[in-house]
This record gives structure tokens, C-alpha cells and sequence, in this order.
């Protein structure tokens, strides 16, 4: 699927958009965490990113988008088993009266003119239960295009945050405003602790103008306030990875063969725990490859490896240099190669730690990398001259 710059993509978007995206998911997640019973619609789900991110706490999603080639895309991709993704216009929900418990609707209303606004919210006044919860996000018009002159070629209908609460309004009677911005803040970490001080300037008697608006709306007032936007996102600390196991049998891996299983990082920890107790003895009696992350550059440590509680050894295959307890993987297929006899094994267990730098840290370390070799390079050459 292409991207167009609109439609978010994760593999193929840039740092600063996808900390964005994902930070609206993620705050919707923490929400969903204390009502994980609810019904939930992904109202213009595009690639499926976000509607799988808070599936993980819901007891079904649903995301409809109008593009046919992003509901198959999100189909292929981010398929589970309480997910269903259909391909619909947001002017006419398919669902009956009072079903959902939360829309969600990011970046979406802008693409549309005034009369399909009003059609959609509309339908979500109808497929929402009485106590239902609207969460939607729209660029700040003032900020995003007024003040720098800009123009959106797939925006039809902007709004000011004045515009939007009147908008909005007129279908809930709470709705709370949140502004999100990108900031940059200082951070200092004791070495090899878990202590952090982290110092953020917030004045919150400044009614700020942002680049986004995310608003919550409800007919019951407490509703706009179980959902706690005001946040700081970690991005990497909460990602939830696909991961796999590849099974070396005649010293090619088994594709058909592979494990895969969501790994939960929280906090740069994660603990996975894989069944290969089904898998073929043949295939699994020399070694097993081990891909921690899909697509992903990042700093990997390994604190343990278990197969029926023995301890095994676990050795990079393509990390680029170790740092600090960790490797580096600059690749987006990071691969260990984990050696052992699993012939008779019915789990492994992995305990590590896993970053992902940030655009910065990766040019930090080609950087030195650069270095390195042009000082070897320059060393060798003056042994030759000698």
C-alpha cells in the first residue's frame, strides 16, 4: 500500500508521524486496560495498526475503512481473533442502534466536507450506547495550516478548536479538549538502574494553541474523565512486536514450521514463552532462529534462555557491535541463532530487554561505526607505507 503522507503506514512512515499516531492508540489503550469488556469501533482503521494495538484490551474491534486496498492490507497484516475489518463510508455505519461502547476516530473528519461530517456524526450518535465514549482527533486549523500557510490537498474541512466544540456539541453534551504536540524533553538516567528524572516544562494556565486537537465526548460527564491523555509517551517502552521461531532442519529453516507469538514490551522488559511441543523432532533437533522484532532496528539484551528449564546459550547472527550488555541491531530482520538439543522439548522461554532507537541514536552509532573504520583504514595504510 502506498503512502501518501495521510494515510499512516508503520513500516513506511517517518519517527515524528508515527510517535504521533501511535500515542493517541496508546493513551485509548490505557483507557480500555479498566474497561476491557467493551465493544469498540476503529472508525477509518486505514492499515489496521491502531485497531490492533487496542484490540489487546477490548472484546472486539471493529475497523471499517472506505478504501478497499487498506481493509485488505489491515486484513493481511494485523489479523486476530476479536478484530473484523470492513470496508465502509463513514456517513453510513454498518451497525445496528446502541451497539458500541467506544468510537474512536482519528484524523479522519478533515477528509470530508461539512455535509458527511454531519452524516457521520450522526451515525455515531446512533450506533453509540447511551453511555457510550467518542474519542476523535483532528489537526488544529489555526496551528496546522493558518499560521504557516499551509495547504492539505486531501483536507476538505478544517477546524478551529472553537469550530470543533461547537461541532461537537451539538451531539454530546460533555466533551473534553485535549491539545497534543511533539516536544522535545531532558532526560537523565542513573547508570544501570532504573531510576530516571525526567524534567518537562508544562505552564497549564496557558490555553496553548496546538498542532492537534483529540477530544472525548460523552453524555455522562465521568466518561470524559476516566481517559488521561496528559502523557508523556515512551514509543519504544510499548509497542506490542510479532515474534518468531524458525526450526533449522537440514540446515535450512522451516518456514511452514515457525512460531510466531506476540511479545508484550513493557518497560523495555519482555518474558515470552513459546509451545513447541507440536513441532516435528526432526526439525527442531539442531537449532532454532530465533527473529525477536519484525522490521524493527533495535538494542537487544538476552538475561535468559530456557528449553523444559536448562539454560542455553544464544549467539547474533547480524548484530552490528555490542554495547553495554546489549547488541545492536542495525537491520530491520534482527536474528539470533540459539543452539541446543530440542529434540524432546515442549517450550523455550526468552527474557531479555529490547529498545528501539530513535532516528538520533541510530545516526550516533553509524557515525562511530564510520569512525572506527576509517581509523582501522587509516592505520593499515600507514603500516603498508612502513
Amino acid at each position: 500500500m502506498e503512502f501518501t503522507g495521510e494515510r499512516f503506514i508503520p513500516e513506511k512512515t517517518d519517527g515524528i508521524i508515527a510517535t504521533e499516531h501511535y500515542h493517541r492508540y496508546l493513551a485509548v489503550m490505557e483507557f480500555l486496560k479498566k474497561n476491557s469488556d467493551k465493544v469498540v469501533l476503529d472508525a477509518a482503521s486505514g492499515s489496521g495498526y491502531g485497531t490492533n494495538l487496542i484490540s489487546k484490551f477490548s472484546k472486539k474491534v471493529y475497523g471499517i475503512d472506505i478504501s478497499i486496498e487498506a481493509v485488505e492490507y489491515a486484513k493481511n497484516n494485523f489479523s486476530r481473533d476479536n478484530i473484523e475489518f470492513l470496508n465502509s463510508s463513514i456517513e453510513s455505519l454498518p451497525f445496528e442502534d446502541n451497539t458500541i461502547d467506544v468510537i474512536v476516530s482519528f484524523e479522519t473528519i478533515e477528509h470530508v466536507d461539512l455535509t458527511a461530517q454531519n452524516k457521520f456524526l450522526n451515525e455515531i450518535n446512533r450506533v453509540l450506547k447511551k453511555d457510550g465514549v467518542l474519542i476523535i482527533s483532528t489537526p488544529n486549523k489555526e496551528v496546522y495550516s493558518d499560521m504557516v500557510n499551509y495547504n492539505n490537498e486531501y483536507h476538505v474541512s478544517e477546524f478551529t478548536k472553537t469550530g470543533f466544540l461547537e461541532f461537537l456539541n451539538q451531539n454530546f453534551e460533555f466533551t473534553r479538549i485535549y491539545n497534543q504536540k511533539f516536544e522535545i524533553f531532558s532526560e537523565i538516567s542513573e547508570y544501570q538502574t532504573e531510576k530516571k528524572y525526567t524534567k518537562l516544562e508544562l505552564d497549564s494556565t496557558k490555553d496553548t494553541l496546538e498542532k492537534y486537537l483529540i477530544a472525548v465526548c460523552s453524555n455522562i460527564e465521568k466518561n470524559t474523565r476516566e481517559l488521561e491523555m496528559t502523557s508523556i509517551m515512551k514509543l519504544r517502552n510499548e509497542i506490542t512486536e510479532k515474534s518468531f521461531l524458525f526450526f533449522n532442519e537440514n540446515l535450512q529453516y522451516n518456514e511452514e514450521e515457525k512460531k510466531g507469538e506476540i511479545i508484550n514490551i513493557v518497560d523495555n522488559k519482555f518474558n515470552i514463552k513459546y509451545n513447541i511441543s507440536n513441532v516435528d523432532p526432526k526439525s527442531k533437533n539442531k537449532q532454532i532462529r530465533w527473529d525477536p522484532v519484525e522490521g524493527k532496528m533495535c538494542f537487544c539484551r538476552i538475561d535468559e534462555i530456557l528449553s523444559d528449564g536448562i539454560f542455553l546459550d544464544v549467539v547474533p547472527v547480524n548484530a552490528t557491535e555490542y554495547y553495554e550488555d546489549r547488541f545492536i541491531f542495525l537491520t530491520a530482520d534482527p536474528i539470533f541463532n540459539i543452539n541446543g538439543d530440542f529434540s524432546n522439548a515442549t517450550y523455550l522461554e526468552i527474557k531479555g530487554e529490547i529498545i528501539f532507537p530513535s532516528n538520533y541514536e541510530i545516526s550516533n552509532m553509524i557515525n562511530r561505526m564510520y569512525m572506527n573504520l576509517t581509523n582501522i583504514i587509516s592505520k593499515l595504510e600507514s603500516e603498508k607505507v612502513k
